[in-house]
């Protein structure tokens, strides 16, 4: 009877969840320390059942090998790793553990969760967000560089095509104002009979240099250069024959025979 109600008088033992256990652990830099949380989970060996007493005892012993493996890994790991910290940590208690509890009646298991301390991580947040900040802005430069330089690439390829098209000046006109077009072909027109009146002045000039340096017979005669020329502009010439400039074999010997001889008056 005594033992029996002693048994029942007993609290009951601790289980998953029911006992969370936080303590700090030091990192590298002295000024903040890890916030550990560890929570423990028991399994019987063997199907013996050990009195509350003796699970205490072994949760004890747990927890200061937890507490003792905590503090000797963190130590190691900056405060701004947390993660990092926290793998280590456990990767040891899963080997340490399971060693202990080879003597005893009940196997405890543990993990810990490492957190920073409030301070460091508004830290951590402040510092992020800024980084994405700076991120955000190098991707919007990256995407107006390559726009810009397609768009070069455009604007170039245009030039160089309108660059082959004497029109291409009034086309632009144009395409900017299409209401105008009669002012648009005026202009058009207007700088045809100029470039025509120059080209005349042009032949002008050179035919009196031609003249004046006694070379016109020549080019005449031989029907060369000006003639042509002048066909390939699309200017319209005389006929051969009826032009004053141009004196064929033939018109020159019907002028010498025409002739009357001196002694024939």
């Amino acid at each position: 009877m005594f033992l029996i109600s002693r048994q029942f008088a007993e609290p009951p033992p601790p289980s998953v969840g029911d006992r969370p256990e936080t303590f700090p652990a030091p990192s590298t830099d002295p000024a903040y320390d890890f916030s550990v949380t560890a929570f423990y989970q028991r399994t019987v060996k063997g199907g013996r059942r050990a009195t509350v007493w003796l699970q205490r005892e072994e949760l004890a012993r747990t927890s200061e090998v937890v507490r003792d493996t905590a503090r000797s890994v963190s130590c190691g790991y900056s405060i701004l790793k947390p993660v990092q910290a926290e793998k280590a940590i456990n990767d040891v208690l899963a080997r340490s553990l399971a060693g202990e509890g080879r003597s005893a009646r009940s196997i405890w298991r543990a993990r810990v969760e490492v957190t920073p301390p409030d301070e460091v991580r508004e830290m951590l947040q402040a510092t992020l967000k800024e980084q994405y900040e700076i991120e955000a802005r190098a991707r919007v430069q990256e995407l107006l560089v390559a726009t810009t330089d397609r768009l070069r690439e455009l604007w170039s390829g245009f030039l160089a095509r309108a660059a082959k098209h004497s029109s291409a000046p009034h086309a632009l006109e144009l395409a900017q104002d299409p209401q105008h077009v009669a002012d648009v072909l005026k202009k058009m027109l207007d700088e045809d009979r100029d470039d025509a009146r120059h080209l005349l002045e042009l032949v002008a000039g050179i035919v009196e240099a031609h003249r004046s340096a006694g070379i016109l017979d020549l080019v005449v005669e031989t029907d060369s250069v000006l003639r042509r020329t002048l066909a390939m502009m699309g200017i319209e010439l005389p006929d051969q024959e009826s032009d004053p400039f141009v004196v064929t074999e033939h018109d020159e010997s019907s002028r010498t025979q025409s002739k009357p001889q001196d002694g024939s008056r």
